[in-house]
C-alpha cells in the first residue's frame, strides 16, 4: 500500500486554513420555535400616520415621525415633533390654505388661522377679542356672544357663552350625547358613549361608539341580572357561589340561601 505524503508548502496551507476555520466568529443561535411561542404578543400598531411602531420586550413603543414628514390624517399634511398630524409647521404652509380666504394666515399650534383672530383686537366679525363669529374659534365660557355657534359650550346665555350644563339640551363639556355620559347620567341604548362608563348599560360598542342594550353574554352584570350574564327574568339561572335574589335567580340543583346560590336549602322558619 502506497504512503501518504505531504509537501512542506502544502502543510503551510492546510495549518492557515485551519487557523482562519478557528478565528471565526460563532454564529448567532437563532430563537427555537418554542422561544418564539413564549414571547409576549404585541400589537404595535396605533393607527398613527406620524409615529414608527415597534415592539420592544413585548411592549409596543410609539416614536414620533421626523417633524415635516408628509401624512394625511384628520385634516394636516405635516407631522410635528409630538407624532401628530397638523396643517402647518410655519406659517408659510398656510398661503393657501381655504380656510383664510384671500386673508393672511398664520400658523398656530398646528392649526391655520387667519392673523385677525390672534392680533388681541376685537374685529369686526367678532363676539369677543380674537374668538366668535363666522371665521375665528368659538368663545370660551363667560366671553360674548351671540349665536350659541360663538361658544364652545354651544349655549349663548343672555349674551355670555355659558358653562356647559346636564339639563342645557346640548352634547357639551365631556358629555358624549346630549345631556348624558361623562358626569351627567348615564346614557341609554342607541345614544353614543366614549365608553362604558357613559352607558346604563354598562357597554359601550367599539365599532359604533353607541351604547348597547343589555344582553345575557356581555360580560357585565347589568339590566335585572343578579350577576354576570345569569339570573333576573331574562337570563338562565346563576350558578354555585353566583349571586342570588330569588330561587329562581340559580341554576338546578343550586338555591339561592343568604345572597348566593348554594347546595344548602333556604332556611324556612317554622
Amino acid at each position: 500500500m502506497r504512503g501518504t505524503f505531504f509537501s512542506l508548502s502544502s502543510l503551510v496551507v492546510f495549518v492557515a486554513a485551519c487557523s482562519l476555520t478557528t478565528d471565526l466568529p460563532e454564529p448567532r443561535e437563532q430563537p427555537s420555535s418554542e422561544d418564539a411561542e413564549d414571547a409576549p404578543d404585541c400589537d404595535a400598531d396605533d393607527a398613527n400616520a406620524c409615529t414608527l411602531d415597534t415592539c420592544i420586550d413585548g411592549a409596543a413603543v410609539h416614536e414620533p415621525l421626523d417633524p415635516g414628514t408628509s401624512c394625511d390624517e384628520d385634516g394636516g399634511s405635516f407631522c410635528d415633533a409630538q407624532g401628530r398630524c397638523v396643517e402647518c409647521l410655519e406659517n408659510a404652509a398656510c398661503t393657501n390654505h381655504p380656510g383664510c380666504a384671500g386673508e393672511a394666515c398664520i400658523c398656530a399650534a398646528g392649526h391655520c388661522k387667519l392673523d385677525r383672530c390672534t392680533n388681541g383686537v376685537q374685529d369686526v366679525d367678532e363676539t369677543d377679542i380674537d374668538c366668535g363669529g363666522a371665521t375665528c374659534e368659538p368663545c370660551a365660557n363667560g366671553r360674548k356672544c351671540h349665536i350659541a355657534s360663538d361658544c364652545t359650550s354651544a349655549v349663548c346665555d343672555d349674551g355670555s357663552c355659558a358653562v356647559p350644563r346636564c339639563d342645557d339640551w346640548v352634547a357639551n363639556g365631556i358629555e358624549s350625547d346630549v345631556d348624558c355620559g361623562g358626569i351627567c347620567n348615564d346614557c341609554t341604548p342607541g345614544q353614543a358613549c366614549h365608553d362604558a362608563s357613559d352607558c346604563d348599560s354598562g357597554v359601550c360598542a367599539s365599532d359604533t361608539l353607541l351604547c348597547a342594550a343589555p344582553d345575557c353574554d356581555d360580560g357585565v352584570k347589568n339590566a335585572a341580572e343578579t350577576a354576570i350574564d345569569c339570573g333576573g327574568s331574562a337570563c338562565d339561572g346563576c350558578g354555585l357561589g353566583e349571586a342570588c335574589v330569588t330561587e329562581a335567580d340559580c341554576i338546578d340543583p343550586y338555591h339561592c340561601t343568604a345572597g348566593a346560590c348554594t347546595l344548602a336549602l333556604p332556611y324556612v322558619p317554622h
